[in-house]
């Protein structure tokens, strides 16, 4: 991710947290990135992981991978000019 994307691109972050991830997203948009936290894990999230992640992985690992791509098919980010980012928890699951 370069400085001339910071103005251009949207950066896609799974929600791991709503009560401080909020804060996340404002602190990115303070300093130029257009950062979108995805909505929570719901039904259709879960589901969509479940296609695309290996079953040995972490349950955790499924919701964020669902999100992400749930987030790319919707129709509402350019896959072209869009970035994904993934936190580390501590753990090495995600």
């Amino acid at each position: 991710f370069t400085k001339e994307m910071k103005k251009d691109w949207t950066i896609l972050a799974p929600q791991m947290s709503p009560m401080h991830f909020q804060f996340i997203e404002k602190a990115a948009r303070t300093e130029g990135y257009n950062l979108d936290v995805l909505p929570a894990n719901d039904k259709e999230a879960i589901e969509e992981g479940i296609k695309y992640v290996n079953n040995d992985a972490c349950y955790p690992s499924i919701l964020v991978i669902g999100q992400m791509i749930r987030a790319l098919k919707s129709g509402k980010y350019d896959p072209k000019k869009t970035a994904v980012i993934i936190s580390q928890t501590g753990g090495g699951c995600r």
